[in-house]
């Protein structure tokens, strides 16, 4: 008896085995990246917002074409669970990412397993979704996460309705119905994108091919999903989001630009994912991307016609192109490629193309159900294929490791600014505007100002004052966090005016294969980035200034600077503007004018353009 029991064991064994290292391996590029979970971009606005204003406040407060009072919830109980800790809020801000993701995946697997009754097809579902790094950005960051809670309503939308169309035939159906109605009010109330739902759950039920025949009953029944998508519109039409959208599609629809983008995306960017190659975009004719795309909608439609699975196809082809079509509608314009590289825009037609190749092979997957075993290890070989895509992801995209110095300075800022008495149009003027990976875009005033609360009304301090006495206040650290990657070009003066008795002190070009000389002191750039390094002496380290590049330079630079064995950090940069209306004029700056310049330590520096093209550079001279 012993033995038969430890004989019946062993399969149930092998399947949690498997099931384990197949969860395991959807999960760890997740895992790392949750390792330092970072802030990024917009998240800096948001966070300002939960500071500056209640969650009344901005419930219904529009952003672009989108209202969303249910993100506005959920951004709010992140702050509320971070303890309204700025150096807290990274973490708060990633686990919420990874509830959505995860309510995501199970819908995605529910509905999967209900609708083409395939345990393996569902885990081959899970795996597809999972290690695609199509829409990465929809975890790894949280304001893209807004995408991630809309799907999940909107699969709970079409999971609702298929329950509902399917027991139709009597009174239980309705309240299934209903609930894929509630879930559509929800899906747009995280993101615009989550008008689909109401649609989509309507299209399941009046395709699907076990509900009612009578096609006035099928009619009438499949309205009920899209009743939730109609009361999100009346609820928000009450905060006027009719002129939001009437403005946003003025302003910014381009209906051509829009369908020349949905037709490509397909074939430019998800296929080449489904065997981990980067996207296609501007690497193959348009025309071909457009016509593949087409002919395989064909291919679907023609095959919904003669497929017992189709409510499934039909919503996978909605899915794509009503996901891209809504996308792109505001956003593309005619020529643009860098929209490609959106990823939160690719995530509702990841979806669909996974529903499309899951119902393909779904009759194979399902001989191997009864051995769930063989199914899951299948599955996790799978898996195993797209997992270096995703590492990769997850290693480098959304991954800052100086963040957390920079949050916690940016918290003994605001407590120095409360003990001073420093306002915020004073703190506006004393920190110096930057430009980091984190917040790429060039902004008027420092971005991590956008972190802080109004602070004091009325000024304790003069305004001559307040600079030096926050820069007394701030460590050598400290003073790369907040002025790492400042744009320099606004404090330099022409070198003529800083020229002393002495000569100037050039620095020497380390030999690099990528570098080539072109005269004496100028050297040539090739490859991208634009990198080019140079060894600084002693004899430097009481200059006044620092002169660079020299005449002749167009194009942006990057000037970072270590000392002897150190590493590179981006809170010892400054950013360099080209000056077009003085293109000849030789430039300093003066070294006191940047406040983590650390003098008497710095050994090397590097030069960086990021526009692509070789480059002639000078080498910096160290104006004493």
């Amino acid at each position: 008896m012993a033995i038969e029991k430890m004989t019946d064991s062993r399969p149930r064994l092998g399947r949690a085995a498997a099931l384990a290292a197949f969860a395991l391996i959807c999960s760890v590029p997740y895992a790392r990246w949750m390792a330092q979970p970072c802030l990024f971009d917009d998240d800096f606005l948001r966070v300002g917002s939960l500071r500056r204003s209640g969650l009344a406040e901005s419930l219904f407060r529009p952003f672009n074409e989108h209202m969303a009072p249910l993100f506005e919830v959920v951004s709010w109980l992140a702050w509320q669970a971070s303890g309204r800790d700025i150096r807290a809020i990274p973490a708060a801000f990633g686990a919420s990412s990874m509830i959505a993701f995860g309510l995501t995946v199970g819908l995605l697997a529910a509905l999967i397993r209900r609708e083409l009754q395939s345990g393996t097809a569902a885990l081959a579902a899970v795996a597809l979704f999972c290690l695609s790094s199509v829409s990465a950005e929809t975890v790894l960051w949280f304001s893209a996460s807004s995408f991630q809670w809309a799907a999940s309503a909107t699969l709970a939308a079409w999971l609702a309705a298929a329950i509902g169309s399917g027991t139709s035939t009597g009174r239980r159906g309705l309240p299934w119905l209903a609930a894929s109605g509630l879930a559509a009010l929800a899906a747009p109330a995280f993101s615009a994108i989550g008008l689909l739902a109401g649609p989509l759950a309507t299209l399941r039920v009046f395709s699907a091919v076990d509900g009612p025949r009578s096609m006035a009953r099928r009619l009438g029944l499949s309205v009920l999903p899209s009743l939730g998508t109609a009361a999100y519109v009346l609820i928000c039409q009450h905060f006027r989001y009719g002129d939001l959208v009437s403005a946003s599609v003025h302003r910014n629809f381009s209906p051509g630009a829009a369908l020349w983008a949905t037709l490509r995306a397909p074939s430019a960017v998800q296929a080449p994912a489904l065997v981990g190659l980067p996207d296609l975009a501007g690497r193959l004719p348009a025309v071909f991307l457009a016509g593949s795309t087409v002919v395989g909608l064909v291919v679907s439609l023609i095959w919904a016609v003669r497929s017992r699975h189709r409510p499934q196809i039909v919503g996978g082809v909605a899915l794509i192109v009503g996901g891209y079509a809504s996308a792109y509608a505001t956003r593309a314009r005619p020529g643009d490629l860098w929209i490609f590289g959106v990823q939160r825009y690719h995530l509702f037609p990841q979806i669909g193309l996974v529903f499309l190749i899951v119902a393909a092979i779904a009759p194979r997957l399902r001989r191997i159900d009864a051995n769930p075993g063989l199914g899951i290890c299948l599955v996790a070989v799978l898996a195993a294929l797209h997992y270096p895509g995703m590492e990769a992801v997850a290693e480098k995209g959304f991954r800052f490791p100086e963040q957390p110095q920079v949050l916690a300075a940016t918290a003994r800022l605001e407590s120095a600014c409360e003990r001073e008495g420093i306002t915020e149009a004073q703190l506006m003027v004393a920190l110096e505007p930057i430009r980091t990976r984190w917040f790429p875009h060039p902004a008027p005033f420092n971005p991590l100002i956008n972190l802080l609360p109004v602070g004091p009304a009325t000024a304790r301090l003069a305004e001559d004052r307040v600079r030096p006495t926050l820069l007394a206040a701030m460590s050598p650290a400290d003073r790369e966090a907040l002025f790492g990657g400042m744009e320099a070009t606004r404090q330099r003066i022409p070198a003529s005016h800083l020229a002393g008795s002495r000569p100037p002190v050039v620095a020497r070009a380390v030999t690099n294969p990528r570098v080539r000389p072109v005269e004496v002191g100028r050297y040539r750039v090739e490859g991208w980035p634009g990198v080019i390094e140079f060894e600084v002496g002693r004899d430097a380290d009481e200059a006044r200034a620092l002169c660079l590049p020299g005449p002749g330079v167009a194009r942006r630079l990057e000037v970072w600077w270590a000392g002897e064995g150190e590493g590179w950090s981006p809170g010892r940069s400054v950013r360099w503007s080209p000056d077009p209306g003085h293109p000849g004029t030789d430039w300093g700056v003066p070294l006191d004018r940047l406040p983590h310049w650390r003098r008497g330590e710095v050994r090397r520096l590097r030069l960086i353009c990021r526009d692509p093209g070789p480059i002639e550079l000078a080498a910096p001279r160290f104006l004493p």
